[in-house]
């Protein structure tokens, strides 16, 4: 209890949740293909060291990052298991990924030439995955001429294709058709590589909306981000699984005061109390993640009820209209997103009411807060800012 009283604000992330959902993708997918869990941005804001531990320890084969400096950051906290680095060569040198043992995503001629030359004066090869842009139109070599590329990759000698993969568009809608036309491209070069006898080792397509909703894309390995989470990539899919939250973001009240009507709120006075009211002042804002998105718009919950967010978000502070709350008082616990013994507040909702997704929130949480980690609603281990 003494960790929890120690910080005001706070993320709280509960490894049970991390380890059931993980177990939803393994049944969904069945005990064949392998599992590539995304652990980037810090693995969405929920600490990526504690969560690749957690998910290894329930059967991840591999984990993707962003950059190689993510990569190297598992690598000095011990983790061994293979590691995608999923921009590849940017922001490092094929000397850094060789030296802590980092898979590259490949989707430039020039980065595999580089990764190539490097390898063979270093008398190696470098394991790499090659990405095909089927429709994202973000990186990846095109598709069309994919056959040619990807026989030239196997041509150099310093490098040994172990994957190709594609990223889907919007397989999270509910119309499948541009999805199903990304797949028969995918599918199609990677039957062509096969009639050449050329087999690469890893196939892989389905991201989190795919693994859910879109099974022809499983291939043997998948690419569950944020289901991990207990996030759903669409509110349409909740119905055909059951995710737990594993991010809870908590503050407590720190000052109370009664104001008259007609008194301003904040920066910009763009909330004017209509009648006597109770504003709470909480010590979190945009700074620490908290969207000022949400000022005049957001909800918090303060012992099960709903108190909405008054005036602009501040840097370091917001405020919540607790006037219907009589037995209130400074120190009470309240819940920005997430569920307490109280009740839920979903983090969907919260994005909706900011006008942006869940990601994002997720991502934005402040490195400044401390991150307290739960299995079975007992804390085992404190991250402090």
């Amino acid at each position: 209890m003494q960790a929890e009283q120690k910080w005001s604000t706070r993320v709280e992330v509960d490894l049970s949740a991390l380890g059931h959902n993980f177990k939803q993708v393994r049944q969904l997918v069945g005990r064949k293909r392998k599992i590539l869990a995304v652990v980037k941005a810090d693995a969405y804001g929920h600490g990526a060291i504690q969560v690749s531990r957690e998910l290894i320890a329930a059967g991840a084969y591999m984990l993707a990052v962003a950059t190689a400096a993510e990569g190297i950051r598992l690598r000095q906290a011990g983790i061994e298991v293979p590691v995608l680095v999923l921009l590849g060569l940017l922001d490092s040198s094929p000397k850094q990924l060789m030296r802590h043992d980092l898979t590259p995503v490949v989707y430039t001629a020039s980065s595999a030439e580089k990764l190539d030359e490097a390898a063979r004066q270093a008398g190696k090869r470098i394991k790499v995955h090659v990405e095909l842009d089927t429709g994202m139109g973000r990186l990846g070599f095109p598709w069309k001429p994919g056959l040619e590329i990807i026989q030239r990759v196997m041509g150099l000698t310093g490098l040994e294709i172990e994957g190709l993969f594609t990223h889907f568009a919007e397989a999270d809608a509910q119309d499948k058709s541009f999805t199903k036309l990304q797949l028969s491209r995918f599918e199609g070069l990677a039957a062509r590589l096969k009639d050449r006898g050329i087999e690469i080792p890893l196939l892989h397509a389905a991201n989190s909306a795919a693994i859910i909703d879109f099974y022809p894309a499983y291939f043997n390995l998948v690419r569950p981000g944020i289901m991990l989470y207990g996030i759903m990539p669409d509110e349409a899919l909740r119905p055909k699984l059951t995710l737990k939250p594993v991010m809870r973001v908590k503050t407590k009240i720190i000052q109370l005061k009664k104001v008259p009507a007609g008194h301003s709120i904040s920066y910009g006075r763009t909330y004017i109390t209509s009648a006597e009211s109770v504003i709470a002042t909480l010590p979190i804002g945009y700074a620490a993640g908290y969207s000022r998105a949400l000022s005049n718009r957001g909800r918090a919950l303060i012992g099960g009820v709903r108190v909405p967010v008054v005036g602009r978000v501040c840097m370091d502070m917001s405020l919540v209209d607790v006037t219907h709350l009589p037995e209130v008082k400074v120190g009470d616990e309240v819940l920005l997103w997430g569920d307490n013994d109280t009740g839920f507040l979903s983090l969907g909702e919260v994005a909706a009411w900011a006008d942006t997704i869940a990601y994002e929130l997720l991502c934005s949480v402040g490195r400044s807060l401390p991150r307290l980690y739960y299995r079975q609603g007992k804390l085992v281990e404190v991250q402090a800012p």
